[in-house]
């Protein structure tokens, strides 16, 4: 992790951990609230030749037309960078894939999704295209 809720990897890139070989640092992001900025932040920081993983991420404050989540997952792609959502779980918070009361064992169906669920959901399923 890296300053400011794993925002600061251009810090960490500036002056990286080399001790150890096989270092990657994290980054996390919500659509609702990072943008551009950030991943101008995280480019500065691929750019030093660190390796980043996205170990936190989610469409906090999802509509339909969230564009900033689209352009997160296409930035991932494009950089080839790995990601976890934040938050496989059913709690009554804008993140949580599942709906209350939802098993957490998984074999959820789509009224199990919240609609943040449903849109994580459909990019797993359609990585190789999106």
């Amino acid at each position: 992790g890296t300053p400011n809720w794993s925002q600061r990897v251009d810090e960490a890139a500036a002056d990286p951990i080399a001790d150890f070989s096989n270092i990657a640092y994290v980054l996390h992001f919500y659509s609702v609230y990072h943008g551009d900025w950030l991943r101008s932040v995280a480019n500065k920081a691929l750019s030093l030749g660190v390796a980043l993983f996205v170990t936190e991420w989610g469409p906090v404050g999802y509509t339909q037309n969230d564009s900033e989540t689209n352009n997160w997952i296409t930035w991932c792609k494009d950089n080839k960078i790995s990601h976890c959502s934040w938050a496989v779980n059913d709690k009554e918070e804008e993140w949580s894939i599942l709906k209350t009361g939802s098993s957490t064992m998984g074999g959820w169906k789509d009224i199990n999704l919240t609609e943040s669920g449903k849109l994580e959901r459909a990019i797993i399923r359609d990585w190789e295209n999106n």
